[in-house]
């Protein structure tokens, strides 16, 4: 791990939001997240509207809570769906990745693909249960989980993971609205 310290792991954080013509969402997952108590060091928005209605709230936002956190905000409509978003994050999150959780082979091989050629370690599985017992035997710093997988959903790892005690940092991913 480069973060690594005699007195543990210090992880840096981000936090990717990718959206499409829906501010006022936006700028509630933004008040969610500043409403944690541990949050991410960067906050990524991945917009691929037409006009900065969503920036001007989310820096508005970010601005009033007086928070810390290190916005980057990618307004660009030529980027085309979900994956292409996470592939622009992907390339610019700056946080440690390690463990990801996702069935979907083609979404999964390129976020592998990113994450390693940013420098991160990563663990992939692609259902819950196989997720579980790599995270129980590689003792990840950070687990990205996607919500619907086969086996054991998202929502079913992370809770068997709080019953034993694992308190890694989990990132919910998820094309759930």
């Amino acid at each position: 791990c480069r973060r690594c310290t005699a007195e543990g792991v210090t992880l840096r954080l981000s936090a990717v939001i990718p959206t499409k013509n829906r501010p006022a969402e936006l700028e509630t997952a933004v008040a969610s997240l500043l409403a944690q108590r541990r949050r991410p060091e960067e906050l990524l928005v991945i917009d691929q509207s037409p006009d900065d209605e969503g920036r001007r709230r989310v820096e508005a936002r970010v601005f009033a809570a007086g928070s810390a956190i290190a916005l980057r905000y990618v307004l660009d409509p030529s980027i085309t769906g979900l994956v292409h978003a996470k592939k622009v994050a992907a390339g610019l999150a700056t946080g440690d990745v390690v463990c990801f959780l996702e069935d979907d082979e083609v979404l999964a091989g390129v976020m592998r693909r990113h994450l390693t050629q940013a420098g991160h370690d990563v663990e992939w599985a692609a259902d819950g249960d196989r997720g579980l017992r790599k995270i129980r035997f590689e003792r990840p710093d950070v687990c990205v989980v996607d919500l619907m997988m086969p086996g054991t959903d998202g929502w079913g790892v992370i809770e068997e993971l709080r019953a034993e005690g694992v308190a890694i940092p989990v990132i919910v991913l998820s094309a759930r609205s």
